[in-house]
């Protein structure tokens, strides 16, 4: 149980069904995708009574990362400006944090009982104290090891016993010529062999029945057996194990059920049983909060005209598709006006999304809520990076939206965005500012020559709803659609979004919205209204034809409308 206050809010962890010993990992995860943090599922409780199923974000023991990992201290930095944006931004389209309070920002590390499924806190096997991250620099290089200020591997020790017989424990080695004692977790664990067998006062044995849940286990002697030395490995390592080695750094968040990329893929027409199912077999810790919205998205009546021969499923695709953008980049625009610098790293996954109760006449997939997850970003230095930077992370969540189906997956949608744009770019000379014009018209012949990734039938994700079909997305609105994303991906004088104009007012971001908002607006006038009087008129005309040729209306194709 991870209390944040006495009597107060509890998070418990969420375990996966059945037994735990022997699992790789004995905490539903939801999230392993970060690369500073994991994020796993719990439950906020108050007292005995469940409240909510919330995402808790947790800062990994080390940074994954393929070149030189960053510094302890770069790392804290980073996460304490991810706790600070979420703490001031107010948006909608950001994630909740469930704050528990700034005392709350670094806790001690947590170990977990398999067996008994309790977790504690590792104490010091010597004076009983507690064991937390070694931020001492002149300590750790006393002792040969790397300083946390420096070096991107964390130590825990004691600080009673530092200075008289300093012992440390990491889940990596000491350096080559240290001669620091510094011991791993299964070290760690067999440590409470020790702690079991310390002679103690009344009052200090009542503290340590709290701290240390093997003290008074019933699985005590098989755990540890008697005899057994710090040298011998021992049941207790196999059945301990940590949830977080070191100081535990979390971010209490509301849990929210669907990714951008699935809901996306939703919106055009994918099939619910077949996300899912690819969902959970990514994250089989995902089914609680996947089971939440099953019956909205299991439901017929899921959009106004996914079942009917008006040719309009496109654009009501099209038209939800827009809509989920236009959610996440004001959530992203959120976070700039919270934190005063751009995200990085800007994409898919760093965004959730929350689909809406619906209503007795709003289909399930016209109510939702996309959130942005992912506040801390990267770390260009100190002063961050202006939100320009974020319109190549926006441009990817907006061809993600409208151009991934099953022929088509995110990897190969991106490629199509990134060969389009690098000959663009490469045909302007570096510097100049060309006219507008001449950017649109070279971008629509390199469009055509990559015409089935930016086919207009993009949106509708499965095949047998988009070949042969009709499609009544005017070609012409199409093409302003994909010049708006290429706006936004190549920073092009006097073409992308990135250069302002001269005598601009509007950030870079607001710019690209209101551009945006009247993009939106032309599609929703494509799917309420255009769409009907466009057949008003062609049905006149076919009577017309009829009546001047005395006879029945020619037969009609209208290419325009056919999706190839």
């Amino acid at each position: 149980m991870l209390s944040f206050q006495s009597g107060g809010i509890r998070l418990e962890l969420v375990h996966p069904d059945g037994p735990l010993e022997g699992r790789d990992d004995p905490f539903t995860l939801l999230s392993d995708a970060g690369r500073f943090s994991r994020v796993h599922l719990a439950r906020a409780s108050f007292g005995p009574t469940p409240i909510r199923l919330i995402a808790l974000k947790v800062r990994r023991s080390s940074p994954r990362t393929e070149g030189a990992a960053p510094s302890n201290a770069a790392v804290d930095e980073r996460w304490e400006r991810e706790v600070a944006t979420l703490r001031a931004a107010v948006a909608p389209g950001v994630a909740r944090f469930l704050d528990p309070g700034t005392d709350e920002d670094r806790g001690r590390p947590v170990w977990f009982c398999l067996k008994v499924r309790k977790t504690f806190h590792p104490i010091c096997p010597s004076c009983l104290g507690p064991l937390r991250d070694c931020r001492d620099d002149s300590l750790l290089r006393a002792a040969g090891l790397t300083p946390y200020s420096e070096g991107s591997v964390r130590y825990l020790s004691c600080v009673a016993c530092a200075a008289t017989n300093p012992v440390f424990y990491s889940e990596a080695p000491a350096p080559e010529g240290s001669t620091a004692d510094v011991r791993g977790a299964a070290r760690l664990a067999r440590d409470g062999g020790a702690i079991l067998a310390a002679e103690v006062s009344e009052d200090a044995r009542e503290r340590l029945e709290r701290q240390f849940p093997c003290t008074t286990c019933e699985h005590r002697d098989e755990c540890y057996p008697s005899g057994a030395d710090a040298s011998s490995p021992i049941p207790a390592e196999s059945r301990l194990t940590p949830f977080s080695f070191h100081d535990l750094q979390a971010i209490p968040m509301e849990a929210l059920p669907l990714g951008y990329g699935e809901f996306a893929d939703l919106l055009g027409g994918a099939d619910w049983a077949a996300v899912r199912a690819r969902a959970l077999e990514e994250s089989p810790g995902r089914a609680a909060t996947l089971a939440s919205v099953d019956p909205a998205m299991s439901s017929p009546q899921a959009w106004f005209h996914r079942n009917d021969r008006t040719g309009r499923f496109p654009l009501e695709a099209l038209r939800l598709k827009l809509a989920l953008f236009g959610q996440a980049a004001r959530g992203v625009r959120g976070v700039h006006e919270a934190s005063g610098r751009a995200i990085l790293a800007l994409g898919p996954a760093g965004l959730m999304v929350e689909p809406g109760p619906g209503g007795e006449d709003l289909p399930a997939l016209w109510s939702f809520r996309a959130k942005v997850i992912d506040v801390g970003g990267e770390e260009p230095g100190p002063d961050g990076a202006a939100p320009a930077a974020d319109l190549p992370g926006l441009a990817s969540l907006f061809f993600r939206a409208l151009l991934v189906n099953d022929a088509r997956d995110e990897a190969a949608v991106a490629s199509a965005v990134d060969r389009v744009a690098e000959k663009l770019g490469s045909s302007f000379p570096e510097g100049a500012t060309p006219e507008p014009k001449s950017v649109v018209d070279l971008l629509k012949l390199l469009i055509e020559a990559e015409r089935e990734a930016f086919d207009r039938s993009s949106p509708v994700y499965p095949r047998e709803a988009r070949e042969g079909k009709e499609n009544l997305i005017p070609s012409g609105l199409w093409s302003d659609l994909l010049t708006f994303g290429f706006r936004l991906r190549s920073p092009i004088p006097a073409f992308g979004f990135a250069v302002p104009p001269e005598g601009a007012v509007a950030g870079p971001v607001d710019r690209a919205l209101m551009e945006f908002e009247d993009l939106l607006r032309r599609v929703h006038v494509e799917l309420v209204s255009k769409a009907d009087r466009g057949r008003e008129i062609r049905k006149a005309c076919d009577a017309v034809l009829a009546d001047l040729a005395g006879g029945a209306a020619p037969a009609r194709t209208s290419d325009s409308t056919r999706m190839k």
